[in-house]
């Protein structure tokens, strides 16, 4: 399960990079998903959870979805965890 958590982070910022033509060595887990390392506009915001969503098969809180911005980049990762999680508990 370990080996699924990193993976999950890995991907995110994989992900997050790939989509605004950056480095991952240019932010942190620790930065605002909003920050201005990122330059993400709030349609860019939108894209990538919409992203995130599709590829692991789950679905925002729309709490979550609506503050994306003020959250780290470590926050989305533990939500997406978290969802993960539950998700695999009700499949038992």
């Amino acid at each position: 399960m370990e080996t699924q958590l990193i993976s999950v982070r890995q991907e995110l910022v994989n992900l997050i990079a790939e989509q605004r033509g950056i480095s991952t060595e240019s932010f942190t887990v620790d930065d605002k998903y909003g920050s201005p390392k990122l330059d993400l506009d709030s349609l860019d915001q939108v894209e990538i959870i919409m992203m995130i969503e599709e590829k692991f098969g789950i679905a925002f809180d729309w709490e979550v979805k609506a503050c994306a911005a003020d959250k780290t980049i470590q926050e989305l990762i533990a939500h997406v965890e978290s969802k993960l999680l539950k998700k695999k508990t009700e499949h038992y």
